[in-house]
């Protein structure tokens, strides 16, 4: 990575070569931008625990559910409560 010219990008700088230092090794990084922290930070918590293997004990399988159509007064809260982008439509 070449080095940031300005002290503005040396954050995102910093950020690319922490990546791509941990490119070949079993290491996964997160960035995580604070403004999305504030916003949601039940659903990145739970994201997290996720990736660190926390929701082993509380999996659904496919089998075990089944499909249906939903209406946009069901999916939108939905969505709002459960994505980090919320409903983007």
């Amino acid at each position: 990575c070449p080095t940031p010219s300005s002290e503005a990008h040396a954050g995102a700088w910093l950020n690319a070569k922490i990546t791509n230092a941990l490119q070949t090794t079993q290491t996964t990084i997160v960035h995580l931008h604070q403004d999305v922290w504030n916003r949601s930070r039940g659903i990145v918590e739970s994201r997290l625990r996720s990736k660190c293997g926390g929701s082993r004990d509380c999996r659904i399988y496919a089998r075990k559910t089944h499909a249906q159509r939903i209406t946009k007064l069901q999916y939108l809260p939905f969505l709002e409560e459960n994505h980090l982008w919320g409903a983007t439509r």
